[in-house]
């Protein structure tokens, strides 16, 4: 079975690259899993979230799992960042307040 993954962040309606994205992710994959990669609360739009949604509902895209959202799994990011600390090889991986980084956030998940 082919898993894929469609993980855009919360900054808006779909643009033309992230629609294509994932109406191609899921011609590809068997099993999608849709990810909300708002690790980055400065960039977050507010309704950023439920526009992408309709978006992909516009496009006839399903996913059999999510949203998940990794602002949700903060826990499982300092877990894994423990041993490394807050930086590897130059870069950073928690920010100040503790929150996981992009790198961080989207290594683990994937």
């Amino acid at each position: 079975m082919a898993r894929v993954r469609f993980a855009p962040s919360p900054t808006g309606s779909l643009h033309g690259g992230n629609a294509l994205s994932a109406v191609a992710n899921r011609g590809f994959g068997d099993w999608m899993l849709l990810r909300i990669d708002d690790t980055d609360p400065t960039r977050n739009v507010e309704g950023g979230e439920e526009a992408i949604l309709r978006d992909l509902e516009w496009l006839g895209v399903e996913w059999d799992e999510g949203p998940v959202r990794q602002s949700e799994r903060q826990g499982r990011y300092r877990e894994v960042a423990e041993p490394l600390g807050e930086r590897f090889e130059g870069v950073t991986l928690l920010r100040e307040d503790g929150t996981a980084t992009y790198h961080l956030a989207s290594v683990v998940d994937d």
